[in-house]
């Protein structure tokens, strides 16, 4: 349960979260994915959060978001990418990244295309998949049209102690293997 590792604001929360965790194991059935905006205060609980979804989310992986380093992992992996301090996102200069991340949340969109030369000169057009689940961790309001493609989980400070979802006693394996499992089982019964 989410609860053993922090206190999110409303209850609804905790079943949004995991509905949320559970699809990204079927998120390219779906002509989009929306993404999920854990947001609050320094110390409250975001970035174990996104230690919770990097555990439990489909070949997710926690990064500093660069281009290059953004479509390379979702093209190679088709998995979840996950963003901690994403307040940096709106910064001048990353307008090319914003603008990926804002339309990559549906399977037709956030392409993204390089001219690779070979050694003889000729040019050929990679393309790059970046449609995949992506969770960005904040302390303030995201860029505009990418805080509307999120489903906002605010998250308060609190005074209990949580698990450390790093501390080897809890069981991911296990629940991964469930969740990889349910993916197989199930895959053929979801419809869009």
């Amino acid at each position: 349960s989410l609860k053993r590792f922090m206190e999110l604001e409303k209850e609804i929360d905790y079943a949004l979260v995991a509905a949320w965790t559970i699809g990204t194991y079927f998120h390219p059935i779906f002509p989009a994915y929306p993404y999920l905006n854990p947001k609050g205060p320094k110390r409250s609980g975001k970035s174990q959060l996104l230690t919770v979804l990097q555990q439990l989310s489909f070949n997710a992986i926690k990064a500093r978001p660069t281009m290059a380093a953004l479509s390379d992992t979702v093209d190679a992996l088709r998995g979840t990418y996950l963003i901690d301090q994403a307040d940096s996102l709106g910064r001048k200069g990353g307008e090319d990244m914003l603008h990926i991340l804002t339309d990559s949340y549906k399977r037709s969109g956030g392409k993204r295309r390089i001219i690779e030369f070979d050694k003889n000169k000729k040019r050929d057009i990679a393309e790059y998949e970046t449609y995949g689940p992506k969770a960005f961790a904040s302390v303030g309001e995201l860029p505009g049209d990418l805080r509307d493609r999120n489903l906002i989980i605010p998250i308060g400070r609190s005074k209990k102690n949580f698990l450390d979802p790093d501390n080897g006693g809890v069981r991911w394996k296990e629940m991964r293997g469930k969740l990889y499992r349910l993916l197989i089982d199930q895959y053929g019964n979801v419809d869009a």
